[in-house]
């Protein structure tokens, strides 16, 4: 009968440790979040690690307490794309671009014209680019910092 006390008083002290334990770490987690939550509501910036598991944590505490702006800026962005249409290659070129980048489709060949005019007219001057360019079966492309321009050359 001993035995048996004992045994239920360890599983109780060892339920209790365990509960404790997990009510401690809830409790620094909570804190160590509200950090980047409140830098967040006073900057309106968003600085934090860009670990996976950290944002994807973040973003779950953005969502309690409603921070739009915040879910925007965790929310990783969709690739509108016809050419990447495999969702581990839109994630793989996501990956390359710079933590925090969004982007909206600037130009697409097949509904604005195959041209070097129309990419310029509508590529020009619009910042860092992400270009994704089929040619028969090869996808390539590229991410520039740099602003497309389009300058008229002259030869003689």
């Amino acid at each position: 009968m001993t035995t048996v006390w004992f045994q239920r008083y360890l599983y109780l002290r060892n339920v209790r440790t365990f509960q404790e334990y997990h009510i401690t770490r809830l409790m620094i987690s909570h804190q160590y979040f509200l950090r980047y939550v409140l830098n967040y509501l006073r900057n309106d910036e968003l600085f934090c690690p860009d670990d996976k598991m950290f944002r994807k944590e973040l973003l779950a505490e953005a969502r309690f307490y409603q921070l739009q702006g915040m879910i925007a800026s965790l929310t990783p962005p969709s690739l509108e794309s016809v050419i990447l249409t495999n969702e581990n290659d839109k994630s793989m070129v996501i990956s390359w671009l710079p933590s925090g980048s969004t982007f909206s489709l600037l130009f697409r060949a097949s509904s604005n014209g195959h041209s070097p005019e129309s990419f310029h007219r509508h590529c020009d001057n619009k910042g860092r680019t992400l270009v994704v360019v089929r040619s028969n079966a090869c996808i390539f492309g590229g991410f520039t910092t740099k602003p497309w321009t389009s300058r008229e050359f002259v030869f003689v």
